[in-house]
């Protein structure tokens, strides 16, 4: 049986619904993104290089559905 670990929450944390993750009609790509914008701070500015500053992925990916192009 795995062991849970329990950790102290006071920083660098997300709280947030289920909602999105049991949501059929989103893609996972899209329920990783939402996940991870629900983490940033309320006064993020949210833009295309900001979020793809936070992934290896790169700028293009959202440009071409996930299908590198160089």
């Amino acid at each position: 049986m795995s062991q849970i670990f329990r950790v102290e929450r006071t920083k660098n944390y997300t709280v947030m619904s289920n909602q999105h993750f049991k949501n059929k009609s989103l893609s996972l790509k899209a329920k990783g993104l939402l996940s991870l914008m629900l983490s940033l701070p309320d006064d993020w500015n949210y833009n295309m290089q900001g979020l793809a500053s936070l992934s290896r992925d790169g700028i293009l990916l959202y440009f071409y559905g996930g299908i590198y192009v160089p």
